[in-house]
């Protein structure tokens, strides 16, 4: 055999081995990628429609499979700590959710839409509320229904991207906006600069209020001319005129993200029609702590009177379906109280006859 053909057949094999090496990968992805497509169907979850349609989603995303809250949840929502620091519901939206993605990155409207579903569906979609009436000024007891909610419609299309561009030529400024989202919701509410607050004397002593005005658009501008440090931001956005000012935040007023401000009700004592303003913030479906007490209770009822219900089993019931098993218990011992009292008084009525 000359060097040329044992050159080329060598050449052959190494094309060979290459083909199938590159078939195996690709196979193997192929694999990776059906695992994670395989939806877990063991646990009830239900789909959910973005408000925002996914137009501000690198990816487009329009809807979300999620799972229903369970005790393991609750427990997560009980306590202030993790509630108030934004890190039980990030923990809670984390084990709920199917698809993969950033529960950080999701809009205040999507954000809000999840929290508004996981409420309804759990503890029903009654809200008990007790506005005072501004026209007599009486607390009456009031309420809504979160399905009745109506979600703020955005009056201009964002590029391509999920972006606005805004540009003022008069001060040589180039605004790229986004709308809030849950980390920047959270990233506004701890901001502790100095700068972001009024600071006055009265006869208790010093009072700061945050300049929420300032703080919002700072937090909705993603860059100014290329620039997206937030201190430099927040450094341009004090400076500029209080016209230009307007402009961007009437912008971002008509392209928001969330729940409308307000609902309208009717008090009771002088029939006159108000608004009630509707702040929607992370620690929504946050429950007391004392309401552990009635998680443990259901659970226990459900482990002692479910037959091979185990307290695992118990805790993975999603609320609607413990809460169900409770009434269903209560039905049926009722039953038994009600035939063993009319079985006595049958059995008691019978002895008085001798």
């Amino acid at each position: 055999m000359s060097g040329n053909t044992e050159y080329v057949l060598i050449l052959k094999e190494l094309r060979e081995s290459m083909s199938a090496l590159v078939e195996g990968f690709y196979d193997a992805k192929k694999e990776r990628e059906k695992e994670k497509l395989k939806i877990d169907i063991s646990q009830p979850f239900s789909i959910l429609n973005f408000p925002s349609q996914g137009l501000y989603y690198p990816d487009k995303k329009k809807s979300v499979l999620i799972k229903y809250l369970t005790a393991v949840e609750e427990h997560v929502l009980t306590d202030s700590f993790l509630v108030e620091s934004g890190r039980g519901i990030e923990l809670v939206l984390d084990n709920l959710i199917m698809d993969d993605l950033d529960v950080r990155e999701l809009l205040t409207g999507d954000f809000q839409a999840l929290l508004i579903f996981l409420r309804s569906t759990a503890y029903g979609d009654n809200v008990e509320i007790a506005p005072t009436c501004p026209h007599c000024n009486k607390e009456a007891e009031n309420g809504f229904k979160l399905s009745e909610l109506e979600f703020k419609e955005q009056k201009t299309l964002p590029n391509k991207n999920g972006k606005y561009c805004i540009e003022i030529e008069e001060i040589n400024l180039t605004f790229i906006l986004s709308p809030m989202t849950f980390e920047k919701e959270l990233e506004k509410s701890k901001s502790d600069d100095e700068d972001d607050y009024f600071t006055f004397k009265d006869s208790d002593g010093t009072v700061k209020i945050k300049k929420e005005k300032t703080l919002s658009l700072a937090y909705n501008i993603e860059s100014i001319n290329g620039n997206s440090n937030k201190d430099l931001i927040k450094k341009v956005v004090r400076k500029i005129s209080k016209k230009h000012i307007d402009l961007l935040l009437e912008f971002i007023k008509e392209n928001e993200s969330g729940i409308q401000d307000y609902i309208e009700l009717n008090c009771p004592y002088c029939g006159e029609d108000f608004r009630q303003a509707t702040a929607m913030g992370y620690d929504f479906i946050s429950l007391p702590y004392e309401y552990k007490e009635t998680v443990l209770e259901e659970i226990f009822l459900i482990t002692y009177y479910g037959k091979g219900i185990t307290y695992q089993d118990a805790m993975q019931l999603p609320v609607f379906q413990r809460k169900w098993h409770i009434r269903r218990i209560k039905e049926e011992l009722d039953k038994k109280s009600k035939a063993e009292k009319t079985a006595y008084n049958n059995a008691k009525g019978k002895k008085g006859k001798f």
